[in-house]
């Protein structure tokens, strides 16, 4: 099968729709939108980015194609006659809001929606998962987030300051994912603070 070009993607999209806000809130299909934002990859690139197992991959990416946040822009054979399907987000950003329209001016709350306003919401929103953190445990919540997003920053300008220009453009992203994966592994004080955040998540999940 010839590949084809992929599908054209939207810079922002808001949704209402309170049924993708909530498929939205789950970590790993937010990583998983946030690479399809970028380019389109099959199930495999996915799980080989994200270290996780294709299946579980395959799982997530179902539930998104079903909330039409996803489409399959292309197929392509391999040498050995196995068919590649390519998956693509429908937009780069997503962006909360009551319909579908939106302005180029900043609603009031848009402008008060502070990263720190978000990462509340992502943090509660963890109680459809059965993780539950209450009020009094918010703060700390907050503050590994805040540790965890500077470190992950941190590599990730480090990562894209390096000099690759010898490289092509589809090429450089791969690598450049690869090392930040890589050097985030590597890094001791934020594997420290991922640990600690998954102990964290274990002592407040309700069985």
């Amino acid at each position: 099968m010839s590949p084809r070009k992929a599908a054209p993607i939207k810079d922002v999209e808001v949704l209402s729709d309170k049924k993708k806000i909530k498929l939205l809130l789950d970590p790993l299909r937010a990583e998983i939108m946030r690479l399809l934002g970028q380019e389109p990859m099959t199930v495999k690139q996915i799980a080989d980015t994200l270290k996780r197992k294709p299946g579980t991959i395959l799982h997530h990416l179902d539930r998104l194609k079903n909330a039409k946040l996803v489409v399959q822009v292309r197929t392509e054979k391999t040498r050995t006659g196995i068919v590649q399907r390519y998956y693509q987000a429908t937009a780069k950003e997503y962006q909360l809001g009551v319909s579908r329209g939106i302005t180029r001016v900043p609603t009031p709350a848009e402008v008060a929606e502070t990263p720190e306003v978000r990462w509340r919401k992502v943090i509660e929103g963890l109680a459809e998962y059965k993780i539950v953190i209450p009020e009094s445990k918010m703060e700390h919540a907050l503050d590994l987030l805040r540790a965890m997003t500077d470190c992950e920053d941190n590599i990730t300008k480090r990562i894209y300051s390096s000099e690759r220009s010898s490289l092509e453009p589809h090429i450089q992203a791969e690598v450049t994912r690869i090392m930040r994966r890589f050097a985030l592994d590597q890094d001791n004080e934020c594997s420290r603070i991922q640990e600690e955040w998954h102990r964290f998540l274990e002592w407040h999940k309700k069985s």
